[in-house]
């Protein structure tokens, strides 16, 4: 038997074996980076007003009372001029904050004199008030995000934000699925006595998708040791992991867990249930092992039962993420 820990500890040393290819920003969703980003330009590159309003030096409203004369307007694009002394410039939300001005007073707070030709501002200001202030979020040369980063949709948003066009990424893991049991039936017919619906064609490779990976192959076998280890050898090739479900106790028809011994290098020590009581959960040494005829292809291998194959998901998510370049076996 396997403890826990050592099952992990098999797991942590499996090594990305993917090259490297570079895809365009918009397709690279759930990709695996495969170089570290540093910001080449200054996000913010400048301070901007994050409200409707005016645009004035917080030091000229240090009085209870004070009226300053609207000189222009500045909206999101523009290349404003320097703010003059005495003087507040109408600002949209976005806009580049003037030289010289340090707030944005937003327009429901203050009164505007048409007779005048100011506004007037019934109480002192703070500074910084309605600012997103320049470098808020990176300064160039900042690492935004390292190699073996799991890319998401809040990833890619800074990403596009910084300037870039395409990525550098791991090629997708490929993996094949080889589902084994005389009392599996798809989904949408009747049950016959004895049998259960199938899911594994359905939930691993929605599983694979998590870790970054595709499923290229799905076999469907019957419980029978020949057939089995055709399978897992047909299915091989141009694959870097295979995961098979079902037929891994030490009954008369499982038969998978001899045809990973069969075809793969592995221990004498089989397997190991997670938790240590569950024995529909097993962390086998094939997860972690190569083949003899395909030495970069991993095997691993889970109950065919729906809760058991729901099991396999801890075991071999870290195997799947690590195979697919990230860091540490998981997405960050």
């Amino acid at each position: 038997m396997i403890s826990i820990r050592e099952a992990f500890s098999l797991l942590s040393r499996v090594r990305p074996r993917l090259s490297i290819e570079s895809v365009l920003l918009a397709d690279a969703l759930g990709r695996t980076l495969a170089q570290a980003i540093y910001a080449s330009i200054n996000l913010l590159p400048f301070a901007r007003a994050t409200m409707d309003g005016y645009a004035l030096n917080s030091s000229e409203c240090n009085i209870a009372s004070a009226h300053l004369a609207v000189n222009g307007r500045v909206a999101a694009g523009d290349s404003p001029e320097k703010l003059i002394p005495g003087t507040a410039v109408r600002i949209f939300t976005g806009a580049t904050l003037l030289m010289g001005a340090d707030s944005v007073i937003e327009q429901e707070a203050i009164q505007v004199s048409e007779l005048l030709g100011k506004m007037i501002i019934a109480r002192p200001i703070t500074q910084g008030r309605n600012v997103m202030p320049r470098w808020h979020q990176y300064s160039k040369g900042h690492l935004v995000y390292q190699a073996g980063e799991r890319l998401t949709s809040s990833h890619l948003g800074t990403l596009v934000a910084l300037g870039l066009a395409r990525l550098q990424v791991f090629r997708r893991i490929r993996v094949g699925i080889v589902q084994t049991g005389n009392e599996l039936t798809p989904a949408a017919t009747v049950l016959a006595p004895g049998c259960i619906y199938e899911i594994q064609a359905i939930w691993l490779p929605l599983l694979i998708q998590e870790w970054g990976g595709v499923v290229t192959q799905i076999a469907r076998i019957k419980d029978d040791l020949r057939a089995i280890c055709r399978a897992v050898q047909d299915v091989q090739s141009g694959i870097d992991l295979v995961i098979t479900t079902g037929g891994i106790s030490v009954g008369d028809y499982d038969y998978v867990a001899k045809a990973l011994e069969t075809v793969g290098r592995v221990g004498k020590e089989p397997y190991g249930s997670f938790p240590p009581s569950d024995p529909d959960v097993t962390v086998s040494r094939h997860s972690v092992q190569a083949t003899r005829q395909h030495p970069k292809t991993h095997l691993g291998g889970g109950q065919g039962f729906p809760v058991g194959t729901w099991g396999l998901r801890p075991m071999a998510t870290p195997s799947g993420r690590s195979l697919a370049g990230c860091a540490g076996g998981e997405a960050r």
